[in-house]
C-alpha cells in the first residue's frame, strides 16, 4: 500500500513539473482580431492593418515557490499517512487483546464452573502422586480463578 502512495505522490511531483517546463514558454504575448470577413484570430503576430485586442497573460508562476510547496505538501501527504498506518496498526493491537482477552476469560469462567460444580479435585504432585485437595486447597483455587476470571471479564 506504501508503494502505490508513493508511486502516487512521484506521478504529481512529476506532473507538476512537467507543467512548469511546458507552461514556462506559453507566457508570448497572443494577439486577437476580426477580419474583414467577421472571423476571429489570435496569433503572436498581430496584422498591421486591423485593430487587435491584447489577450490577458495569466501571472507568472513561481516555480521555486511552487517546488517548494510541493515539498512541503509531500512531507504532509507522508506525515499523514505514517500516522494512519500506526492508527490502523494500533487498532489491529487492540482487536487482537480483545479476542485474546475473550477467549482468556471464556477459559477462566469454564474453570470456575468446574471447579465450583466438583466437590474436590485431584492435584498432582511434582513426583507424579495423585492426591485429593482439602477444602482449604479448594477454595484457594476458587478464590483464584474467580480473580482470573475478574481480570479477563472485566
Amino acid at each position: 500500500m506504501n508503494c502505490k502512495i508513493d508511486d502516487l505522490i512521484h506521478g504529481v511531483i512529476l506532473s507538476i513539473m512537467l507543467f512548469f517546463c511546458v507552461a514556462g514558454g506559453a507566457y508570448a504575448v497572443i494577439y486577437k482580431w476580426t477580419d474583414a470577413e467577421g472571423n476571429v484570430h489570435y496569433g503572436e503576430q498581430p496584422p498591421t492593418d486591423r485593430d487587435v485586442e491584447i489577450i490577458k497573460q495569466p501571472a507568472k508562476v513561481d516555480s521555486v515557490s511552487g517546488l517548494r510547496e510541493l515539498r512541503q505538501q509531500t512531507i504532509r501527504a507522508n506525515k499523514l499517512q505514517q500516522a494512519r498506518q500506526r492508527a490502523a496498526e494500533e487498532k489491529h493491537k487492540k482487536a487482537e487483546y480483545l479476542a485474546i482477552k475473550k477467549d482468556n476469560c471464556q477459559q477462566a469462567r469454564t474453570r470456575l464452573d468446574r471447579i465450583t460444580n466438583s466437590r474436590r479435585l485431584r492435584a498432582v504432585d511434582a513426583d507424579g502422586n495423585v492426591t485429593r485437595t482439602t477444602e482449604q486447597e479448594h477454595q484457594a483455587r476458587i478464590t483464584t480463578v474467580s480473580a482470573q476470571v475478574d481480570e479477563w471479564c472485566n
